[in-house]
């Protein structure tokens, strides 16, 4: 297995049939993935679209953007993270978390990110998020650097 960060202009070969399957097991958020990619790909500073491949055909995905529901630029959102069910409990989540926790070190200041899945959640908690109420956009957030250590956002 393979873990990329996706530069290309277009889509990956293949991704269809990775979000065909998240949304055939009811994952509905995958819905919008195509429509926010073609809108504005995930290549700017601190942001990444990661895969992980197997014969180059995507096994799972996860993207690291800036936080679209909030105004502030410094705060950066993991979303559109799936993990095909025949290669869950692989350790393959927590390689596409590590990276993009690794991407977004030295350039976010906050992560936030929305999940209703309790593996997931405990995954992430396990990495240093916290739960988090008071945004029915955000359950979990982490806290990277303090504002005056950052260096991305302030274009250094």
């Amino acid at each position: 297995m393979d873990l990329i960060r996706w530069t290309g202009s277009g889509l990956p070969a293949g991704i269809d049939e990775l979000l065909s399957e998240a949304l055939q097991s009811g994952e509905t958020w995958i819905s919008t993935f195509e429509s926010d990619w073609h809108a504005r790909p995930f290549l700017e500073d601190g942001e990444a679209l990661f895969l992980a491949l197997k014969a180059q055909a995507p096994l799972a995905m996860a993207v690291l953007s800036a936080d679209p529901f909030v105004d502030d630029p410094t705060v950066g959102r993991l979303r559109y993270i799936y993990v095909r069910k025949a290669a869950r409990r692989h350790g393959i989540g927590e390689m596409l978390l590590g990276a993009c926790l690794a991407r977004a070190r030295g350039y976010w200041r906050i992560l936030r990110l929305h999940t209703e899945n309790a593996v997931a959640a405990r995954m992430y908690e396990r990495r240093g998020f916290r739960p988090f109420a008071g945004d029915d956009r955000a359950t979990h957030v982490l806290t990277l650097a303090p504002q005056d250590a950052m260096q991305g956002a302030e274009g250094s």
